[in-house]
């Protein structure tokens, strides 16, 4: 859990209590009509409105551990202080993002951004264009009639003439 992350919620709760809706949004949070996902997405929308209303942008990317923090306060958990970077080491290969030594610096946000968009964009595609190049295949294979040049098992009749006119004349 970042720090950023409860200092969104602190900040939120105080600019709730100060703007007298504190009970409001308890009531649209924990209506018990809605999913987790959906008090989920509640929550999400009024942290979003508060971060507008903010002076000091706040970073869009701890919004969602934010959210977790106020959808699960009743929840028994232990939070943990953890960084969202991880410097990699003794990394091989020329790739862009390998620095000198074999370094590699991890933002987990923006790692899960890249996944996100190589999985909705990247994958389907690779996957049009293998399905394109199939039926593409296909259709060139039936135009050239590959079939007909495949060999096949020669007939009983033709195999017998073969054997007593060749193999012994």
């Amino acid at each position: 859990m970042q720090p950023t992350s409860r200092k969104d919620q602190k900040d939120f709760k105080e600019y709730l209590h100060a703007q007298k809706r504190a009970e409001l949004f308890l009531q649209e949070a924990s209506n018990p009509a809605f999913s987790t996902t959906e008090r989920f997405r509640v929550i999400r929308g009024w942290l979003d409105a508060f971060v507008k209303t903010q002076a000091a942008g706040t970073d869009d990317q701890y919004l969602d551990e934010a959210v977790c923090l106020l959808l699960f306060a009743d929840h028994p958990y232990k939070e943990r202080p953890a960084s969202d970077s991880l410097q990699l080491e003794g990394l091989k290969g020329t790739h862009a993002v390998i620095g000198e030594g074999g370094k590699y610096l991890l933002h987990f946000h923006s790692f899960q951004q890249k996944m996100q968009a190589y999985f909705t964009t990247t994958v389907p595609a690779f996957r049009s264009f293998n399905q394109e190049k199939e039926q593409l295949t296909a259709a060139y294979r039936q135009q050239l009639k590959i079939r007909e040049f495949e060999p096949k098992v020669l007939s009983s009749f033709v195999r017998n003439r073969l054997i007593s006119e060749v193999y012994f004349p």
